[in-house]
């Protein structure tokens, strides 16, 4: 008796919804969804090099002029792109769009003075198998901007110490770097592993500047290294909160 093989049956899905949407529009959207699932972005990213234990592409680092503005992917509109990074410090539905048709965002990347490279979620407690995707998924469409003509600013994140496995790897030593603070505020936990992660990332990257985004200045980090090159830069978001109380 033959049975369909797993590949068989997602093909036949992809066919019957194309024929649902019998457009060249539909066909190109679901042709995207299944090499997506096939490759999981391996086409992004195919000629980097791969670093650590889970094979996280190599993205080159930012030695260009610190931006003066900085702006979101999900409203990246400025009065000087030149002078402006545009950040991945989003929801991470928002940064699927990315994920699913990054071509979509080239020409956009590429006005920028620098891009913020994408920063799915490495949440404490979501599974480690996530969390080693979405440092995969980070870097695999950091380098395929790159490889498109985008400047690049690696953006680090990690969540507790089990994440140093990973969440350090693919990234070159130097340079300036972006780390968002967001969020890491809220109890003595997530200040801790924030600390932690922070210090441990100086000894692996020993970045020459980090662009520190959040919702805080210098006072809340009384124990970074004196020698630090830092730029606190805090959104427009979050002081229009702090003048309305």
């Amino acid at each position: 008796m033959y049975t369909k093989s797993l590949f068989e049956e997602l093909d036949t899905d992809i066919k019957t919804y194309t024929l649902k949407g019998n457009s060249r529009k539909a066909r190109d959207k679901a042709y995207r969804e299944m090499q997506k699932s096939k490759n999981f972005g391996l086409e992004y990213c195919s000629d980097a090099m791969k670093c650590g234990k889970y094979g996280i592409p190599l993205i080159a680092p930012y030695y260009g002029d610190l931006p003066e503005y900085f702006v979101s992917i999900s409203s990246p509109s400025c009065l000087n792109p030149a002078k402006t990074c545009l950040t991945c410090f989003d929801y991470d539905y928002v940064l699927e769009r990315l994920w699913s048709n990054p071509h979509k965002y080239v020409d956009i990347v590429n006005t920028y003075l620098c891009f913020g490279s994408p920063d799915f979620s490495m949440k404490v407690d979501s599974p480690l198998c996530v969390q080693i995707a979405n440092a995969y998924r980070n870097h695999s469409l950091a380098f395929f901007f790159q490889e498109h003509g985008g400047v690049t600013m690696p953006c680090l994140a990690w969540s507790s110490t089990v994440s140093y496995e990973f969440c350090f790897d693919g990234y070159s030593k130097g340079g300036a770097v972006l780390v968002s603070s967001v969020g890491t505020h809220r109890d003595e936990r997530s200040q801790l592993y924030f600390k932690n992660g922070f210090l441990e990332m100086l000894k692996r990257i020993n970045p020459d500047v980090v662009i520190l985004y959040g919702d805080s200045g210098k006072d809340a980090y009384p124990w970074l290294p004196r020698m630090l090159e830092v730029v606190y830069v805090i959104p427009d978001r979050f002081k229009r909160a702090r003048r309305h109380g």
